[in-house]
């Protein structure tokens, strides 16, 4: 018995279709679980598509809290330099009031001493003006015959 060519082809044809079906077969779980694969990798790229939109949404959140953030350093800074200003006045009210402080001992101590020489002078005036009325007195009683020149009574 001889096989012709059709009868190899309808062998052939019959061979490949029940090993496709045996491998389909066998491969079905395989597919499947693919698939399964497939749809979790779907959810997953789902997943991180909301958690990349989710992401940029704090991004612009962070950015808007570091414009704030710089606007208060500014005006941080800006407080700081008053404050160093201030300081700065402060010191120089200081070494002012210091300076004042030396002025106002001199001229209380000058004031002292000008106090203490008119005292002296209006003492020593004082001195004087008795002085001058006991020569005036004496003068004038020398001269009216009350006393004599060296200061006694006459008669």
């Amino acid at each position: 018995m001889t096989l012709t060519n059709e009868d190899l082809q309808a062998i052939a044809l019959l061979i490949d279709s029940r090993f496709d079906q045996k491998f389909d077969e066998k491969l079905s779980p395989i597919n499947s679980r693919l698939d399964n694969i497939d749809k979790r990798l779907d959810n997953m790229d789902k997943r991180l598509d909301n958690m990349d939109k989710r992401l940029d949404n704090m991004d612009k959140r962070l950015d808007n809290m570091d414009k704030r953030l710089d606007n208060m350093d500014k005006r941080l800074d800006n407080m700081d330099n008053r404050l160093d200003k201030l300081e700065s006045e402060i010191s120089s009210l200081k070494a002012g009031q210091i300076e004042l402080k030396e002025e106002l001992r001199e001229t209380k101590d000058k004031v002292t001493s000008t106090y203490e020489l008119a005292l002296e002078a209006w003492g020593q005036s004082t001195e004087n003006r008795r002085w001058l009325e006991s020569e005036q007195a004496t003068g004038w009683q020398v001269l009216h015959g009350t006393i004599d020149s060296t200061g006694k009574k006459e008669g």
